[in-house]
């Protein structure tokens, strides 16, 4: 999965401390930082970690090693509510880390046909923090099947109401920035995937044959114009590079791209690099040959495909 640099914001996060927090701050008669850490590590842990939460929701503020509320409904809620459920829509309504952070969980981790959750499609180490935060809440329930969870009907409304609410959902900055930044890491996978050429081939063949095409052309339909070494013949290879995270191998393929390999058949390769802390990975590295035929041609059960746009105009 291509997981952004909040994967583990939510690491040491529990309702507890976010209680306990609440009540030191609203019962402390001294709101130094070092008074309230004391009160508060005589019985929970994570101090910062539950501090910075708070500021990042702004129910507190700092200014000169003193704290002020400045949010007392959140105070006051954690407080008198024992479960957490009220705490995950407050949390979606905010533009920081952690509402980004459990977006992500629900956009690239939740299946929305039945609203579950399935430890087995997912890296342990990607999800493990936020899934533990939403089962602490109560937002995910266990199954009878071990590492499958389904939403709560609170946490799936507050997350249906968080992504389709106007104005919220994803701004224009949000959508340029998201861009911005698979552009960054597309480019870094092409790269990723011109040095994998390089050790293929090596040097000397590399630099006479392999060509970065979409530095150039990016309607060519492919990244990069390579080489097959067979015998003494140099085979063209035309390569579509696509980082893709790395459970699901989830990419999009253009109508011009489709168009491309059809024609080139078994002459066109598709790299999936694997994306691990938006860095491309060796680890399980997929070369598809003819992908034209692989997925379109051929029956592939551990591959699912569904158009992403239509083209609709009236005929002339």
């Amino acid at each position: 999965m291509q997981r952004s640099s909040t994967a583990r914001i939510f690491k040491d996060i529990s309702y507890n401390g976010i209680r306990k927090l609440a009540k030191v701050l609203d019962s402390a008669t001294l709101s130094t930082i070092s008074n309230i850490r004391q009160q508060y590590n005589d019985e929970a842990v994570w101090f910062s970690e539950h501090l910075a939460l708070l500021r990042n929701l702004k129910v507190i503020d700092l200014q000169d090693d003193k704290v002020a509320i400045t949010a007392n409904k959140f105070v006051e809620n954690a407080i008198n509510n024992g479960n957490g459920q009220w705490i995950l829509p407050y949390l979606l309504k905010n533009e920081g880390d952690y509402a980004s952070e459990l977006l992500n969980f629900w956009i690239f981790y939740i299946d929305k046909s039945n609203f579950e959750y399935s430890q087995e499609k997912h890296l342990p180490s990607s999800t493990a923090d936020t899934r533990d935060f939403l089962i602490h809440i109560g937002a995910l329930n266990a199954l009878t099947r071990p590492g499958h969870y389904r939403l709560a009907s609170f946490s799936k409304a507050a997350y249906l109401n968080r992504s389709y609410s106007k104005g919220k959902a994803f701004s224009p900055e949000s959508l340029a920035l998201q861009l911005e930044n698979n552009k960054r890491i597309g480019e870094a996978a092409e790269h990723f995937a011109l040095e994998y050429e390089e050790r293929r081939l090596g040097k000397e063949v590399f630099r006479e044959q392999v060509k970065y095409v979409a530095r150039e052309d990016t309607s060519a339909g492919f990244d990069i114009q390579s080489v097959t070494l067979f015998e003494k013949s140099e085979i063209p290879r035309y390569i579509e590079v696509k980082a893709v995270p790395f459970d699901t191998k989830r990419f999009f393929f253009s109508a011009g791209e489709l168009k491309v390999a059809e024609l080139y058949c078994e002459l066109y390769y598709l790299y999936l690099i694997p994306i691990v802390e938006e860095q491309p990975s060796l680890d399980d590295l997929q070369i598809i040959q003819d992908p034209f035929q692989y997925f379109f041609s051929q029956k592939k059960e551990s591959w699912s495909i569904e158009p992403n746009s239509y083209r609709i105009q009236k005929k002339l």
